[in-house]
């Protein structure tokens, strides 16, 4: 989906576009808020960013994963970054 949605990033000038460009940017998250909620809405888990902290440090969250992640926020801020300039 964020693939999808950040072809149509791009420069612009006004409020209102900019408003857009962000809201694209910020769609491309949906996928990975959604399946967060999925996982993580059992309480057994206890609070979500405990999880996912100690989940990525004691591998059960690959470290491909938490690449893959951090590609992908980079990946938002560089188009966020694209769409926001004049």
């Amino acid at each position: 989906m964020p693939a999808y949605l950040w072809l149509w990033i791009e420069p612009r000038r006004t409020l209102p576009g900019k408003l857009i460009n962000t809201g694209l940017a910020l769609a491309g998250l949906l996928p990975f808020v959604v399946s967060l909620m999925f996982v993580l809405g059992s309480w057994e888990f206890g609070p979500w960013w405990w999880f996912l902290t100690l989940g990525a440090a004691y591998g059960l969250i690959p470290l491909s994963a938490v690449i893959g992640f951090l590609v992908g926020a980079a990946l938002l801020v560089r188009f966020l970054r694209h769409g926001l300039r004049d």
